[in-house]
């Protein structure tokens, strides 16, 4: 059938030109209907008042469910903090304490004298 196949072929050079003028006019029109759509308080407004506490209710229900084991698994944030510090040099991570560690310290050397001097204070007027 000489006249089906020429119309099958219409029809497919038909839908491949209305396929790329489909494509060109959404790559030009979507982003900005996209920013129009995102610009809209109504969308916020329904986002904040119903797909938040349905996420909440989800969210919770894979928690009691045993979701964070999951997360922690997935995570391994112990393993990732392993193999960090074992990675590390020696010397830098030596030099990291000491950082975070000195004015604490530093405070502590200073409590001690003040405090060893009042008791020393003390013991000498005791005796």
């Amino acid at each position: 059938d000489v006249c089906g196949a020429g119309w099958a072929k219409l029809a497919d050079k038909l839908g491949e030109e209305l396929n790329g003028l489909l494509h060109e006019y959404l790559a030009a029109e979507l982003p900005g209907m996209l920013s129009e759509i995102l610009q809209r308080d109504e969308l916020w407004r329904a986002v904040r008042e119903t797909l938040l506490p349905l996420l909440q209710n989800y969210v919770d229900h894979y928690l009691r469910r045993g979701g964070s084991r999951e997360i922690e698994k997935r995570l391994d944030l112990a393993g990732r903090v392993e193999r960090s510090v074992n990675a590390m040099d020696v010397r830098k991570l030596h030099a990291m304490v000491n950082e975070v560690s000195g004015e604490e310290l530093t405070a502590i050397q200073l409590l001690g004298f003040v405090l060893g001097g009042i008791a020393g204070a003390f013991l000498a007027l005791a005796v």
